[in-house]
Formats: structure tokens, C-alpha cells, sequence
């Protein structure tokens, strides 16, 4: 798989993962801590506490004791469809109920911030620290808004789940964004690697933005034509053609038979 953005390192306690946060980043600590907080959902990691402790923040939140869904993928090479299936419909799920719900954009998904409780059949998304709202504008803790305007640098996140669209800054940040890292993330799993990798930066954007990758992995892994037209849906580099996330749950392939879900 293409090189792995870090990510905050933290100590394990009992009730949950504590982070301690740098000053450099306190800004994006506050605004994720405010954010996390307002976040209610079976599939997202839960915040328990933040603890401001001298010049440190420490965030305590619900332990996944299964690691990231990007290490599983490491492990195992390439996930059966049906766990893949089972582990992906639960972060769409989270996502819908991001853009629809709370009409708040991830900005950063990706393996790493795909999180699994230690049965790894349960996924939950987290680290909202580049999130964005969309219009209107929606309360934060203490009083303060966010109105998701679209003036943030582009592509903050990591560049290989980066849409197309913010690459070539032809848009303001939008859901689509979202999808487009999810349809990263399930090739992923699919296959053991990622769909846009390339050592030389800027071949690998040109790829991205012209939405140019690989679908002989998917074939090789024996992946069903199904999957593979979810795939296409999620990396598609028009904007107004990419699926939303309540077309990627509706999608037949996510569709499971009664009693199983």
C-alpha cells in the first residue's frame, strides 16, 4: 500500500486511548475536540473526556483494542468480500450519518482512521481534526461556528485518498470528497493496496485527478463485478456523478439477505 500519513500516538489506559497533543496542533485539537463531542453514533469512535494538563491536551476516548483497518489490511493481504462487505458498510453508514445528519465533511479518511474493536468485525471512523461543516452553519461548543466555507487549503488530508477535485481545486470541499476516500478504502480492502500509489508525486496527482487506476487488481483478486461497480461509483472524478453516501448503502452490492446484516 502507498505510504501511511502518521497519526497521533498515545498511551492505552483502561477506559479508552489517551492522546497526549503537541503544542503545534493545538488549534486542530480544539476545533476536533469541539467537533468530536457534538458526534453521536454506533460507528464512531466515542470521545470520553478531554483533559488539558499544563501545556498538554489529552483526549480520552473509547478503546478499539483491534487497531486500524489499515494494519488488518497488512496482516491479512486482502479481505474476503463478505468481511470486507461487513466492515465497510459500517463506515459508510457513519458517513452518511456525517453528511446527512450532521452535514459535517470527514476530510480525512483513510485505513488509518478506520478503527476495529478487537473481534474485527466491528469498524468505527475517527480523528476529525480537518473536518468541516457545510452551510448553514452549526453551533460548536461554547458558542462558536463553523460555516464549512471551502477557504481551508485544499487537500489537507492524505494525498493518496485525496478527490480529484481538491487536487485540482476546482471545487470547494464537499461530501463528495468523502466518497471518493471511501472508494480508496474499499479498494484497499479489496485488493491489499491502494488504487492511486506512485513514488513520483507528480505522476501519482495526475493519476488522481484524471481518476486513472488500476481495476487488474480487483480481477485478480477475484473481486465480483458488483464490488467493482461500487468501486467506479465512489471513484468517479465527476462531481455530480460520484455516488453519495446514501447511494453507496443502497448500492446491491452492500445489500445483505434477510436476518444477516
Amino acid at each position: 500500500m502507498g505510504p501511511a500519513s502518521g497519526s497521533r500516538d498515545g498511551s492505552r489506559e483502561d477506559e479508552g486511548e489517551t492522546s497526549a497533543v503537541p503544542d503545534e496542533i493545538q488549534r486542530i485539537t480544539d476545533h476536533e475536540t469541539q467537533v468530536w463531542s457534538q458526534l453521536h453514533h454506533p460507528k464512531i469512535v466515542e470521545m470520553i473526556e478531554v483533559m488539558d494538563v499544563e501545556d498538554a491536551t489529552f483526549i480520552v476516548s473509547e478503546l478499539m483494542g483491534g487497531g486500524c483497518l489499515l494494519t488488518y489490511i497488512r496482516q491479512k493481504g486482502v479481505l474476503p468480500e463478505l468481511e470486507a462487505k461487513m466492515l465497510f458498510r459500517q463506515v459508510a453508514t457513519a458517513v452518511h450519518y456525517l453528511h446527512s445528519d450532521v452535514r459535517l465533511i470527514h476530510r480525512d479518511l483513510k485505513c488509518e482512521n478506520v478503527l476495529l474493536d478487537e473481534t474485527r468485525t466491528v469498524a468505527k471512523i475517527a480523528d476529525f481534526g480537518l473536518s468541516q461543516f457545510l452551510h448553514p452553519p452549526v453551533p460548536e461548543v461554547g458558542g462558536a461556528t463553523t460555516h464549512g466555507t471551502g477557504d481551508d487549503p485544499f487537500c489537507q488530508g492524505s494525498l493518496h485518498y485525496c478527490a480529484p477535485e481538491e487536487l485540482a481545486q476546482t471545487d470547494k470541499h464537499t461530501p463528495a470528497s468523502d466518497i471518493w476516500s471511501l472508494g480508496c478504502i474499499l479498494y484497499a480492502m479489496l485488493t491489499g493496496e491502494l488504487p492511486f500509489s506512485d513514488d513520483f508525486l507528480p505522476r501519482l496527482q495526475a493519476r488522481i485527478v484524471q481518476g486513472k487506476y488500476d481495476e487488474q487488481p480487483l480481477v485478480t483478486a477475484g473481486v465480483s463485478e458488483s464490488a467493482q461497480s461500487l468501486v467506479r461509483a465512489m471513484l468517479t472524478v465527476d462531481t455530480a456523478s460520484r455516488a453519495s453516501a446514501a447511494a453507496v448503502l443502497t448500492h446491491p452490492w452492500l445489500q445483505f439477505p434477510s436476518g444477516l446484516s
